[in-house]
């Protein structure tokens, strides 16, 4: 735990009072919390052993700490990491026990995560197209089958997971490189190059107030983006389409002759036709995306909101009523026979004009939060507090980015942009925008560049094709670090048009009156 006290409590009451808890030895890590060392009350002091680490050092840091006091004190087998934003659901720790006296090869098994509303936060990790993790049916009902489907995956989230001492201490514990995320994904992964087994257990329900506790630091999350990458990047093979397959979501049949025929449940994918989602599917989709984000966002301002008492309702009710002259009520359209493709199409542009609104207001709540959490007193973090984040923050990177690079690229021109297929940095008005790196009708490849030097080259290849500017949003500025001969490429041939550290970068790939830069290039390479 890091501050956030109140939270920690509630989790270790639940604990202490759960009867297949009664014989385990419970290990709360503070990893330096501002507000210094907490007050339990009798119930949990009676159970709880309390290690205070003299400096922060972050989740896989303050893990391994827990892990090497359970060892030597109590000489455990197995550890259980559990978040302190959580609220474990009676027999959780006995669904872990049972599978893993059934598994004998499981090094790590992971609980399935809910969110506050019963939907699915966690059911096991997969690797998809872009080699990235991602957290396996976030969103789906809470009970759906495949959900509570026990199975063997390749990564857990280790916000609740039970890992072998001997598994754990033979590869060295959590790599504590990792700062803000991904260290968990590391560990299964080179438990698994050790020779055990990671397994998801359906059966052990907790439910999950994910990212209420430690604020995103960005440059921690995309150091950690950037050493999975270093380290994982060229050897992970994705494993998404798999599950779905073995899942009965996703299906395909085989003619004769092609096209394939294939069924996807609605609850996994929307189907692009042609390269363009239907109007409805694509509202579908937004409507999707924002009740997760709002779901996400609406745990951390509640828990704000009872951390800091009168003083956190005054601020955004105050916020709240200051922005109402929006108005959210939508207009009532004019029926005209024949007339429901026009209308659903001005309903969802509609829609899409009041969720700026509604992100505006989001994100303002947001940095009203931080701004008093980073204010001194109890249960607060101290005058170190992050930034607005995920995804409202990034929401507001995204409409910094589209006026910067509106502000210094021509109408008309042909932009790349680095990102991980995000369409929302697509929207340029009358400039043709393509993915970085793209396929051949400019839609994200899914696959990053194994190296500068296959970076370099789908860069001039795409510039003798008509590429005239490449902008890196600040989400995605870690590739001029990660692919460093990228970034002197562009640096010595091109001309940088903007920087912002907080927006993003924009340069303009034009022949400069030096040597022309695509042949610079093949020289290079030579």
């Amino acid at each position: 735990m890091h501050g956030r006290s109140a939270l920690t409590r509630r989790c270790l009451e639940t604990i202490v009072r759960q009867p297949d808890c009664v014989d385990s030895h419970i290990i709360v890590v503070d990893d330096h919390s501002p507000a210094g060392p907490p007050r339990w009350p009798a119930i949990v002091r009676r159970r709880v052993r309390t290690v205070r680490r003299e400096a922060a050092g972050g989740f896989a840091s303050a893990c391994n700490t827990g892990a090497r006091v359970a060892a030597s004190e109590v000489n455990a087998d197995a550890f259980v990491f559990l978040n302190n934003d959580t609220i474990p659901q009676d027999g959780w720790l006995a669904a872990l026990e049972e599978h893993r006296a059934s598994h004998a090869k499981a090094g790590v098994i992971g609980s399935r995560l809910l969110y506050p509303d019963g939907s699915t936060q966690h059911a096991g990790v997969a690797f998809c197209e872009d080699r990235f993790p991602r957290h396996l049916y976030a969103g789906f009902p809470g009970d759906h089958p495949v959900v509570c489907k026990s199975r063997r995956v390749r990564a857990v989230s280790a916000a609740c997971a039970l890992v072998r001492r001997d598994a754990f201490e033979q590869v060295g514990g959590f790599d504590e490189g990792y700062e803000n995320g991904l260290e968990d994904v590391d560990l299964c992964l080179r438990l698994i190059e050790a020779g055990f087994e990671v397994h998801y257990c359906g059966d052990s329900v907790v439910q999950h107030l994910e990212m209420a506790t430690r604020l995103e630091n960005h440059s921690q999350i995309h150091e950690g983006e950037r050493r999975y990458l270093e380290t994982w990047g060229d050897r992970i093979e994705p494993d998404d389409i798999r599950h779905y397959l073995s899942d009965g979501l996703m299906e395909v049949s085989y003619p004769p002759a092609y096209p394939l025929r294939m069924r996807i449940s609605p609850l996994l994918a929307a189907v692009d036709e042609r390269g363009r989602e239907a109007e409805s599917d694509q509202l579908l989709l937004t409507r999707s995306r924002q009740a997760f984000d709002l779901l996400r966002e609406t745990v951390r301002l509640t828990v704000f909101r009872s951390e800091h008492g009168k003083q956190g309702s005054e601020v955004l009710d105050g916020l709240w009523q200051a922005r109402s002259g929006y108005s959210l009520e939508p207009p009532v359209p004019r029926e005209e026979p024949g007339q429901l493709r026009a209308l659903l199409s001005e309903a969802h542009a509609e829609l899409r004009r009041r969720d700026d609104v509604l992100t505006e207001l989001v994100h303002e709540l947001q940095r009203a939060r931080y701004e008093l959490d980073s204010r001194d007193g109890p249960g607060n973090r101290g005058p170190a507090a992050a930034p607005p984040g995920d995804p409202y923050g990034y929401a507001d990177i995204r409409r910094r980015l589209r006026r910067l690079v509106m502000s210094v690229v021509p109408s008309r021109s042909t932009v790349g942009i680095v990102s991980r297929g995000d369409e929302g940095l697509m929207d340029l008005g009358d400039r043709r925008t393509l993915h970085f790196p793209c396929g051949s009708g400019g839609e994200y490849s899914g696959v990053y560049p194994a190296s500068s030097a296959e970076a370099i080259t789908q860069l001039e290849d795409l510039r003798e094709r008509g590429l005239r500017y490449l902008v890196l949003p600040a989400t995605s500025t870690w590739w001029l670090t990660l692919y460093s001969d990228f970034g002197d490429h562009l640096d010595r041939h091109y001309r940088q048009l903007a920087r912002d550290p907080d927006t993003g970068v924009v340069y303009a790939l034009v022949e400069s009156d030096r040597e022309e830069p695509a042949r610079r290039h093949e020289s290079e390479a030579a």
